[in-house]
């Protein structure tokens, strides 16, 4: 045993570091919010469960849907394995808290423990490629990430695939370096890493690609070393043990994820094609403009990785590969190749296949612990370089010093790190131009300071509560306020007003450039859940209900004058009307034969949405009315894309036929 490498001051840093991290993670990540979509993983995890306790009679897991309050399960679910999920629920059946107040506070705790692990791996690859002060600089490289660390404080999708990922890139590399002679324990290592992130994400067949092609590599470095033969009895041990690390893996993850084990070479197909086509068409907000998933511009992931990573890291990763080519003597070249092949794999498949991304680059979160085993050991060469004790120290506080912004930014917006955006782009500019809170994690504390500073869990009347995130609300208000009376009702920011809700919680989510701008918070807002200035969630109250009084006056009562009295009323009394309000406003007044009030309410109401259906119907109606034909059919063709049944819609297109020349 080397004791001189226990007593390595820089291997001590290494590991004090990786317990101050995890203790500063599970204090930050302590008791934050969730989403839908944890919330659907967690319920796809317990239905998989189902499948094994019933002998595999019960498939809900297959078919898991919304049903009035109950939670919903997306049919994409079953191309996701459920590792992370069963540690989860056993976790939780041992503490007594499944389905209970801390079911997700003990989810998040194990995802945190996950990320601390993702950073340990990384940064135990920088020690074997350069040493354990490559390990320090690598792990807080990634630990001061914003992106990464908020991201490993909930998201129990892609956080426990990374730490497969980078703990499986780390076992490879250590069997890789046994050949030609592995001994059992790495292989089983090995064997268990490829395992957890096959199974937690069909991407987890990169890494296999990866085993395979570097062995040989790993071999050719090896051939010549003084005392290694490889011959047949060596290469039969070898694939031996490649055909019970691989064959073990592969077997153990269709075992363990029902979707595949019903139907073992169709459904493995399926998940594969999942993988590069995922069938979820998201609107996103990017660069000011609404996008779709599914048709990403071919800038999208290297514009979230220049305004998201910080500046000093965006500086020493291609620095850090120049270097490291340069003094390719300093490192071995073979493990290095692996790391930068982990870390580059990723990206090119995903830009040469169209990969669906959304939320920025979370998907792709695996292949970063590997950009910053490179930014580490970079580094560390460059101290190396400066040689005197005193300029590496100077060193070492310029990239202290570098890191001030994300540092200071993480501990003032915390637990909302995922919203960082760098100096390029800017916090605010970010705000309205990028994804903000796509998570809807401040739903949580909205809910709370609603409950709390309105004293609704003490009302004796029913309360009507809309919000844009309801599936979420629905859950919490039942497991922490079961005694509250209140009911929920699921809106957007297009349709609210349709609803006489007491209280209206609206989320950033999906909300475009143009209405964050000019109409978030909505007026009447008594309260917000800020990150860096900026409101995320808007908790509004109405005890006037004038919004609903004009809508309900217009499609039910179909009584255009009371709609006129209403409108004027709700219209002079705050100084930020609803955009919708604009539409109906247009109809009203077109109804009423009042035309240029109607134009002037319409223009308003498609300048704020191109698809505004009040607006566009009262303008048509107008056009058709002042004989302006071509406007008139230009207008009614956005209203029949959008609701080709309209009864009144229908009636006015006929009319406007009628008098087109033929």
């Amino acid at each position: 045993m080397n004791t001189s490498n226990y007593r390595d001051p820089f291997r001590i840093a290494f590991y004090g570091s990786v317990i101050a991290m995890l203790v500063i993670m599970l204090y930050c990540g302590h008791n934050i919010g969730y989403c839908s979509d944890e919330m659907d993983m967690d319920q796809y995890g317990k239905a998989n469960i189902e499948f094994y306790r019933t002998g595999g009679k019960d498939t809900g897991f297959l078919n898991l849907l919304q049903e009035q309050d109950t939670l919903r399960v997306m049919k994409t679910l079953p191309f996701y394995g459920s590792n992370f999920e069963y540690i989860s629920y056993g976790v939780n059946k041992i503490a007594g808290t499944a389905d209970g107040r801390q079911e997700y506070n003990v989810r998040h705790a194990l995802n945190q423990i996950m990320a601390i692990a993702a950073i340990l791996f990384c940064g135990l690859i920088a020690a074997r490629i350069k040493g354990y002060r490559a390990a320090l600089l690598a792990s807080w490289f990634l630990f001061l990430t914003p992106t990464f660390f908020g991201w490993s404080l909930f998201d129990t999708k892609d956080l426990p695939f990374c730490t497969g990922y980078i703990a499986s890139i780390y076992f490879m590399m250590l069997f890789l370096e046994q050949l030609p002679r592995p001994t059992m324990k790495s292989s089983i290592y090995l064997m268990s890493a490829l395992f957890f992130a096959l199974g937690i994400r069909i991407g987890g067949l990169l890494l296999y690609g990866y085993l395979l092609l570097f062995v040989p590599i790993f071999l050719l470095s090896k051939k010549g070393e003084e005392g290694i033969q490889i011959g047949k009895k060596e290469l039969l041990q070898i694939s031996s043990n490649l055909l019970i690390i691989i064959c073990g893996s592969v077997l153990l993850t269709v075992l363990l994820w029902p979707y595949v084990l019903i139907d073992p070479v169709h459904n493995f197909i399926g998940a594969i094609q999942s993988a590069k086509r995922f069938p979820a068409d998201i609107l996103m907000n990017f660069k000011g403009e609404s996008i779709h998933s599914i048709a990403l511009p071919g800038d999208y992931l290297v514009t979230y990785l220049l305004i998201t990573i910080p500046l000093l890291l965006l500086l020493l990763i291609p620095s850090g590969v120049i270097i490291i080519v340069l003094k390719r003597k300093n490192v071995g070249w073979s493990p290095i190749l692996l790391v930068a092949v982990a870390a580059l794999v990723p990206l090119v498949y995903s830009k040469l296949s169209g990969m669906t991304l959304y939320n920025g680059w979370r998907h792709l979160l695996f292949f970063y612990p590997c950009v910053m085993v490179i930014a580490g050991v970079g580094a560390d060469i460059t101290m190396d370089m400066l040689r005197k004790p005193s300029l590496q120290m100077a060193f070492g506080a310029i990239l202290l010093v570098s890191l001030q912004h994300p540092i200071r930014w993480c501990i003032a917006n915390s637990p909302y790190q995922y919203l960082y955006y760098n100096e390029l782009e800017g916090a605010k500019a970010g705000y309205y131009n990028y994804e903000n809170d796509v998570w809807s994690i401040s739903m949580k504390p909205g809910i709370d300071w609603l409950m709390a500073h309105e004293h609704i869990a003490d009302s004796k009347d029913s309360v009507l509560i809309a919000t844009n995130v309801c599936t979420f609300t629905n859950y919490y208000l039942k497991t922490h306020y079961p005694g509250a009376r209140v009911k929920t009702v699921s809106v957007s920011s297009k349709n609210y007003m349709e609803y006489k809700w007491d209280y209206l919680l609206l989320n950033t989510i999906f909300l475009p450039t143009n209405y964050l701008q000019d109409h978030f918070p909505p007026d009447g807002t008594i309260h917000t859940i800020d990150a860096d200035g900026q409101p995320l969630t808007a908790i509004v109250k109405d005890t006037l209900h004038l919004q609903y009084y004009i809508s309900y006056a217009v499609s039910i009562m179909n009584d255009y004058q009371k709609a006129d009295s209403i409108a004027k009323r709700y219209m002079a009394s705050t100084p930020n009307p609803n955009p919708r309000v604009y539409g109906l406003c247009a109809m009203i007044n077109a109804r009423n034969g009042n035309y240029d009030k109607a134009t002037e309410y319409g223009m308003k109401a498609i300048q704020n949405d191109p698809d505004d259906f009040s607006g566009q119907a009262a303008l048509a109606f107008v056009c058709f009315k002042q004989r302006k034909i071509e406007s008139a059919v230009n207008h009614i063709n956005v209203c029949l894309e959008q609701d080709p049944r309209n009864e009144f819609i229908l009636q006015l297109a006929d009319s406007i036929n009628a008098v087109m020349p033929q």
